[in-house]
């Protein structure tokens, strides 16, 4: 293994984690009984077993190497999150599958269903909240979060429609043959969707704040110095200066930020879809780009790329 996590880039995620999770078996106590609030109680301590392993997992190597380019927190925070949901979410459930071994007869399928569904407004809400904590995603979030289209709710967006793909690829994983090849295929699907949404420019396409907010500040700032004493008004003049500047760096970082969360989501969907459904066709087309991802998450030996 070639690259560690650092306890700076899983900060972000585990603080969010820690409040879902508290959620989570709050829920599976109040809520359920039986065998279902033990079926979801189990879920919770393999998705644990399942995150300790994210430093020691050979195969994950290539996908923590990207993780630990990441700039800023929030994605640092995506990185986890979506590996969690995509990677994490379908191997755990699969391995209890409802309805099967030791959860039959109950909880069944459609039981087991609803209870992931049922919770599915909880992931959006605990990230509002957690993106209020500067600790998880930087102060700047107190600020964006105001914006109509911001990446936080961009995030909640992805984070509901990655849960509900993550369930369809668990029955995969839990009822058709191959899984180690499909497990396999899924790992070089979250490195390369990573590298991809790294790699796209992060100010491309943005749209710039209208002139006319631009202009309307600008000729506040020299009226001010005009017709205001000097001093008072050079002063006044180069606050509004700073403030006009960190504003507009709140809205191109919650841009950059909104554009990554996107472009991370749309390539994760379709390629886990891709690797779950078609991994032996998946993994060719990919190795051709991508040999060394191919090659670590195979088990063989390889660069990084």
């Amino acid at each position: 293994m070639v690259n560690t996590l650092s306890s700076g880039d899983l900060e972000p995620f585990d603080r969010v984690y820690k409040t879902v999770t508290q959620q989570i078996i709050h829920y599976a106590n109040k809520r359920l009984l039986g065998r279902e609030q033990s079926w979801l109680l189990r879920l919770v301590a393999t998705f644990q077993l399942e995150r300790d392993k994210w430093n020691t997992e050979p195969s994950l190597d290539a996908y923590r190497g990207e993780w630990q380019r990441l700039q800023p927190r929030m994605f640092k925070l995506v990185a986890g999150a979506y590996l969690h949901i995509s990677y994490d979410l379908p191997r755990a459930i699969a391995n209890d599958w409802p309805g099967t071994g030791a959860w039959d007869p109950c909880p069944s399928e459609f039981e087991g269903e609803k209870i992931f569904f049922v919770m599915r407004p909880m992931f959006p809400r605990s990230m509002r909240i957690a993106l209020s904590d500067q600790g998880a995603v930087g102060r700047a979030r107190f600020f964006l979060g105001f914006l109509p289209a911001s990446a936080r709710r961009q995030l909640g967006f992805w984070v509901k429609e990655l849960r509900r793909a993550a369930w369809d690829h668990a029955r995969i994983l839990a009822t058709q043959p191959n899984r180690q090849r499909r497990e396999a295929a899924m790992v070089v699907a979250m490195t390369v969707a990573l590298k991809e949404a790294s790699a796209l420019d992060p100010l491309s396409g943005l749209l710039e704040p209208p002139d006319s907010a631009i202009y309307r500040v600008s000729w506040e700032i020299v009226l001010l110095i005009i017709v205001a004493p000097l001093v008072y008004g050079a002063v006044i003049g180069w606050v509004l200066l700073l403030l006009r500047s960190y504003i507009d760096y709140l809205w191109r970082l919650d841009r950059r930020e909104y554009n990554f969360i996107q472009g991370f989501g749309v390539r994760l969907l379709i390629q886990m879809d891709r690797a779950g459904r078609e991994p032996e066709r998946y993994l060719s087309e990919t190795r051709e780009k991508y040999p060394d991802i191919v090659a670590l998450a195979e088990g063989r030996e390889g660069g990084l790329s």
